[in-house]
């Protein structure tokens, strides 16, 4: 049976997130109506009488899903990306300091790089 043939009715959104005060983590899932169904994918409707979205059924990341496990393991997935994102970021921030710490200075070409869009003295 493809997606075509199944009648999706409801999508399924999971975020997570810690509250400030206790920085316990608190996990929600969102449920958002489908309000037309296309041979694609979904439109559904963001909050009551607004936004609609479409949610293409073929591709492999969706924002919603259409079953809370695929809307937890999709969660479980962004937030794997999110750390190799955040980890790449801290690694060259590291590098950074690493080379400031042993006392670079700036190159001699970027320094006359940055001299040649100045404007000359009147």
């Amino acid at each position: 049976m493809t997606t075509r043939e199944i009648e999706v009715t409801t999508m399924y959104r999971a975020e997570i997130g810690f509250y400030e005060e206790s920085q316990s983590a608190h996990c929600s899932l969102h449920e958002y109506r489908v309000v037309k169904q296309t041979p694609c994918g979904v439109w559904i409707e963001l909050y009551h009488g607004g936004k609609r979205k479409f949610i293409n059924l073929q591709c492999e990341k969706k924002w919603a899903h259409p079953s809370v496990a695929d809307a937890m393991y999709s969660l479980k997935r962004r937030k794997q990306r999110q750390v190799r994102i955040l980890a790449a970021h801290l690694a060259y921030a590291e590098r950074c300091l690493d080379a400031l710490n042993d006392g670079i200075q700036p190159s001699d070409t970027y320094r006359a790089h940055m001299y040649q869009f100045q404007e000359p003295n009147q």
